[in-house]
């Protein structure tokens, strides 16, 4: 009984304290689009590193790649030093310039990004923003 108490107590902790980030972030008032999406650009690069990497490969790291080394033995380890290195060596080569030019052109999202490098292209805008609900519309229904 005592452990399910503390359970109960430690989420109704965590309800709290996430309810209380929410409240505080919503009395931030947030100007532009610029300010919601992307913290106006003042989150530390780092920072901003260890999101997308936790993001793009907690799946795989926590569940596919626990069952690859069951199966394949230490030989394993190689394919996760090649996705750290290939990390590090798109966010130091790809991702800097793409930030850079990013802030030059004032893009949000993608879509802006390369529809702005395109010489405007409205249309690229559009297939790109295409693509993307279809890909976020067949991810919610795989969820």
């Amino acid at each position: 009984m005592a452990k399910q108490v503390g359970i109960a107590l430690t989420f109704i902790m965590f309800l709290l304290l996430f309810t209380a980030v929410g409240i505080y972030s919503a009395t931030r008032k947030q100007n532009t689009t610029t300010d919601y999406l992307l913290a106006s650009r003042n989150v530390n690069p780092w920072l901003t590193a260890l999101s997308a990497m936790a993001t793009g490969q907690s799946g795989f790291l926590f569940i596919a790649q626990v069952g690859f080394a069951y199966k394949i033995g230490i030989s394993s380890l190689w394919l996760t030093i090649g996705w750290a290195i290939g990390d590090y060596l798109a966010w130091y080569f790809i991702f800097k310039r793409l930030r850079q030019l990013s802030e030059e052109t004032a893009s949000d999202t993608v879509s802006s990004f390369l529809s702005q490098n395109m010489k405007g292209s409205r249309f690229i805008a559009i297939i790109s923003a295409i693509i993307t609900i279809v890909f976020l519309v067949q991810r919610g229904r795989n969820a």
